[in-house]
Formats: structure tokens, sequence, C-alpha cells
């Protein structure tokens, strides 16, 4: 599982450089698929190591890099032409390459080196800035957060869960769901039971959610639903009681997204949302 953890990492690495380079929005929109599901068998290791730290490291960084990519492919939009788009890759790569070989070369002529490209790199961007504004305001990475500092953040009374899922077979399992509960004083990862009926549930549930609910078969079937989804998602007593009554601000995998948890229903025998029980809430990503 260590061997897994350093082959997401390094991919990691890999995928920042190639994100940052290509200029082809199919191929963006290919590398945010396919690096996403990376992290994602990342965190599902790390979840067998017990490591926490590791669970929301590795949950941040696969937020922070679907967030870079989805600001790459809203830049391939504006109207820059294609041969400046090339040399701002280009400048960029040139400078990684550099500073990646500052140990194999002379420090000093290197440093040197790499001061004046960065020049003329800020001299190359402050001219598309005089006509093209908006494309460099979107250059800024995003950079993702430390527990720690999430943690320090929290009030008494509010909750972060974020929620990860794997679609890649492994061993008997053709998907697993990771969540990772945080409050100002836990931290609980939790391993949701037979994901891919969840899943496979999550997907009901917003078919049922999409039109009104005409028919008592179909109040009954989203009850069930709604239902089975909180007992699965909250999977155990402990994230129940941390999640009453508290600010929940629930951190979505791609599978749960557009689903509105707020109108899962808590209570077995009777039409309780579970936003009668906390104030849940989700970030726009």
């Amino acid at each position: 599982m260590k061997d897994a953890i350093k082959t997401v990492l390094f991919t990691k690495r890999a995928a920042y450089i190639l994100q940052q380079n290509t200029t082809e929005t199919s191929s963006k929109y290919i590398w945010l698929k396919e690096v996403s599901k990376i992290f994602n068998l990342g965190i599902y290791a790390a979840s067998i190591l017990e490591n926490t730290t590791l669970i929301f490291r590795l949950i941040e960084q696969n937020k922070s890099f679907i967030l870079n990519q989805n600001i790459l492919v809203k830049k391939d939009h504006l109207n820059l032409p294609i041969e400046q788009k090339l040399k701002n890759n280009e400048f960029k790569k040139r400078i990684l390459n550099l500073e990646s070989s500052l140990d194999s070369l002379e420090i000093s002529k290197e440093r040197s080196t790499i001061l004046d490209l960065k020049n003329r790199y800020q001299n190359f961007r402050d001219s598309i800035n005089l006509i093209y504004p908006e494309y460099l305001s979107l250059d800024q990475k995003i950079e993702p957060v430390t527990l720690e500092t999430v943690k320090k953040g929290l009030g008494k009374n509010d909750v972060v869960i974020s929620f990860s899922a794997n679609n890649i077979k492994i061993g008997n399992e053709k998907s697993s769901l990771i969540g990772l509960a945080i409050s100002k004083d836990k931290t609980i990862p939790f391993k949701i039971p037979n994901s891919e009926k969840t899943i496979e549930n999550l997907s009901l549930y917003r078919k049922l959610l999409s039109s009104p609910l005409k028919t008592k078969q179909e109040l009954n079937k989203f009850k069930t639903t709604a239902y089975f989804l909180y007992n699965q998602l909250f999977p155990s007593s402990e994230i129940k009681d941390l999640i009453k009554n508290k600010n929940v601000l629930i951190v979505p995998d791609i599978t749960m997204e557009n689903t509105p948890l707020e109108a899962l229903v808590s209570k077995k025998d009777s039409l309780h949302y579970l936003v009668e029980d906390c104030n849940i809430s989700t970030p726009i990503l």
C-alpha cells in the first residue's frame, strides 16, 4: 500500500506538468477523469493504512487538481491566440525544467539563467495583460489546505465530511466509497459498506427528486431510498451523533455531485429529513 501511495504522488507531479502544457480542451477533460481516478485509488490505499492525514491530503489534492483543471478549460474558451498560449506554456516548461535540474548544473550559472528566463516571461505576461487581462486573472494555481488548517478553522458546532469514490475493481470489490468526518476535536475515517449499491441508489435518489412524487408508490420508493442512503453515507452512530445539530459541510466526490443530501430521510417510520437534524450545505466546485 505504501508503494501505491508513492505511485499516486509521482503521478500527481507528472499530471501537474502535463496539465500546464496541454492545449487541447478534450485532453484536459481526459486528464481530469483519469487523474482523479488515481487520486481516489490513493485515498482507498490510505484508508487501508488508516492514515487520516494522508486521506485528507489526497482528497484535497484531488479537489485542487479538479479546480485547476476547470480553470484551464475556462481559459481555453478565452480568445487568446493559440501562438500566445503555446509561448506561455513553453516559458513555464523551460522554467520548470531548469528548476528541476539545479542539482546537476552549476548553481550560480543556473540561477542566472532562471532569473533571466523569469524576467523574459514576466515581460511576456505584461504584454498579454494589456490586451487579455482576463486570461492572466485565471492564472492563479489553487493549492490544497492541510488537515491542521481545517481543524483550526472549525468552530465547536462545525463538521466537514468528505467523500471519495473509487470505481476501479480491487480484488472482489467492484467499487469503494471512503468518507472522512472532521470536527474540531475528532477525525473519523470510514468505509461505506456495499458501495456499489450505494452508488446505484444515489442515481435513483437524484432521479426520484427530479420530478414531483405523484403516487404513494413513488413516495414510498423515495423514503426507502433516502433512508437507505442516510444509513450508508453516515454508517455509524458515532458519525450520526457527530453531525446532530451541527453545521455540516459535505465535500462530495464527483459521484455525488448535484445530490441534495439535505433531503435524505433520517427516521425509518416518518418523513423526517436530514436538514431537520443539522444545517447541511455543499460547496460549489
